[in-house]
This record gives structure tokens, sequence and C-alpha cells, in this order.
């Protein structure tokens, strides 16, 4: 992680030593206002996330028209939206609405090509059988693959696979879950070594098929296990373990065709910490949540969480990012548009800034 220093052994960033009566909602109101960016745009490549933010904050021509980039717009307004629903119970109806909220206004602005694929309608679940993505070196480990190996009974009512295609050959591994934990528990390195540069000319997909009327059974059981959990955690890792179980496992599901990980890794996430008495985090690279072990999870959350008490105590993120926002602010106009548009996405913040 280039330029990433953040001290997880300083005891004032430490998620040990947050006290449980710790209020996430009004810390937040001390949090450098321009620097929320930093919740919804992956910090893994600085450079990448510097030029993200810029071009979220520049004009484009479309269609004969100048119209605003709108992903950080959307994600900004919907995390207002988390923060009016800060005493929301989890449910289903709660998630649709995260997932309308940070979708449903993209659609038009998004690169799909519409003759091929166009998003179904945000709030929704989806209603084809099969989702897949892509793993990477970057949301991938081999302690991932071999924790989906292990649980896949866990996740009976869902057919899961991966599938690696070379350009000359072609493996498919495809086992139902009810033969496939020994088996994948044992071609994991595999499967790992495929993703990675070992075998550069393969590409390895994660398959979640389920019959789309089923989605709402089992979200509820996720959320039912979650919340059951929850409850009996004392101990602040076992609780962020909790929340970390319960975003992989929607992720993986991917119950929606398009924002999976916005919804899930980013907004339900934080909304789910905050209500738990922690600080949000700024992750690296909330794609991670697809297939990465829960032990780094919970390591790359803490990690987050003590850049978000960095940006609180100090003000300034330079002990973990090389991107200086106001660098980026320097840009003409581009001040002027960034706050506004905090302005009017986030005023729970913005309206009600701590003296």
């Amino acid at each position: 992680m280039n330029g990433d220093n953040t001290n997880l052994e300083n005891k004032q960033f430490k998620v040990e030593n947050i006290p449980p009566t710790f209020d996430p909602y009004h810390s937040l109101k001390k949090f450098p206002i321009e620097e929320l960016w930093r919740f919804f745009i992956p910090n893994y490549n600085h450079k990448k996330a510097e030029s993200i933010l810029s071009n979220n904050l520049s004009e484009r021509v479309h269609s004969g028209h100048i119209v605003k980039k709108c992903y950080l717009e959307r994600m900004l307004n919907t995390f207002n939206f988390v923060l009016e629903n800060r005493a929301t119970e989890l449910n289903i109806n709660f998630i649709n609405e995260l997932h309308w909220h940070a979708t449903s206004r993209l659609i038009h602005n998004t690169q799909y090509n519409p003759e091929t694929h166009m998003p179904e309608q945000g709030g929704k679940f989806r209603t084809r059988e099969e989702e897949i993505f892509k793993l990477t070196p970057e949301n991938t480990t081999r302690d991932g693959i071999q924790e989906i190996a292990m649980h896949i009974k866990e996740k009976a009512k869902l057919n899961i696979h991966f599938d690696i295609k070379g350009q000359e050959k072609h493996h498919k591994d495809v086992h139902s879950h009810s033969q496939a934990t020994s088996i994948l528990h044992h071609s994991a390195a595999y499967i790992h070594a495929a993703i990675t540069d070992q075998w550069k000319e393969y590409e390895v997909t994660f398959h979640s098929k389920v019959n789309p009327q089923k989605l709402p059974d089992i979200m509820n059981d996720y959320i039912h296990q979650y919340s059951s959990a929850i409850k009996m955690q004392t101990d602040s890792t076992l609780k962020i373990k909790c929340i970390v179980s319960f975003i992989r496992d929607c992720e993986q599901l991917h119950p929606y065709s398009d924002g999976n990980t916005r919804v899930f890794a980013t907004l339900l996430l934080n909304h789910l910490l905050m209500q738990n008495h922690f600080p949000p985090t700024i992750l690296d690279y909330p794609h991670n949540f697809k297939a990465h072990s829960t032990l780094e999870l919970i390591h790359d959350v803490k990690k987050g969480i003590a850049r978000t008490l960095i940006l609180i105590q100090t003000g300034h993120a330079n002990e973990f990012s090389e991107v200086d926002t106001q660098t980026v602010l320097e840009r003409e106009d581009a001040k002027k548009f960034y706050m506004e548009m905090l302005k009017t996405n986030v005023p729970a913040l913005f309206n009600e800034r701590a003296p």
C-alpha cells in the first residue's frame, strides 16, 4: 500500500480502546467534511483515488449536454440517508432503500452498453438466477478462498462454484454444495494460483447461483443470524467479526444485479459499525469482501477505523495517504462545486459542524 503508515498500535487509534459509550455520529461533526470522499473511493491506489476524485469534481459532455459525474454525489446522498436513519433496525426494506439511493440515479451515467446490459431497477433484487464476478489478485487471498470452501455447506441454499478459463485450456471446477467442501478446500491453492501471477492467462470467476425468488428468505436468514449474534457480543473484535461476516455473506450472495459492493461493503458496513458505537471505516478496497478471509477483513476494518480517528483528531490524512484533498480542490471551480455537493447531499453533517 503505497504511502500507508496507519499506526494500529497507537493506543488512541486502537479499536479496543474505543469506549462502549462512544458516539460516532457526534464524532463525525469533528471530521473534516472535505475528506468525506475517502469513505467511498478506494484507497488502495493513491494515484487512482486522486484521479477518481478529480473526475467526480469535473464536468463532461454527454449527448450534447453538460452533466456531472455523479457517483460521489449519490454516495454522499446515501450516506446522509444512513445518518438520518441511525436508529433503523436492520431489515430488507432498509437495505433496498440503500440500494435505491445509491444506484437509481446512476443508471444514465453508467458505462453499460444499453443494448447488452442495463441495470435492473434500483432497490430490487436481481431476477437472474446466476450472478458472476471476477476474482483478481486484489480482491482475493488464498485464506479467503479456503474459507469459502470450508463454509460452503453453511450456504446450502446457494450453488457456489469457481470457473477457471484459459486462453487455450479450459478447466472448470463446478461442484454442488453437497460435495464441494473437501474438494474446494484442497483446491484453494490451485484456484488462488490461477488468480495470481503464476497463471496470468487464466480468468477466474465466482458464481453465485440461486432461485431469485428465494433471495428475500436468504437475506432474512442472514439478517436474523447477524442480529442474534451481535447482541451476544461485548468484545469489540467479536462485534466487528459479526458485522464483517454478515457483509461478506451478502457480498458473495450478490442479490442485486449492480451496486452490491457499494451497498454492502461501503454503506451498510459503516451503518452497522456506527450503530455498534464504532466510527465508520476508510477501507483500502471494499471489493476485498468478495474473497478475503474473516481475519483479513477484520484487520482491514480496524485499520480503516484508525484512519477515521486520525482524521477526527488531527484533521489531515498524510499519515496514511498520498492524496492531498486540498491540492485536488485547488483546480478552478473544484472546491466550489465540491462544497456545494456536500451542502446539498450531506446536510446532516454540513449544517451541524461541531464548534
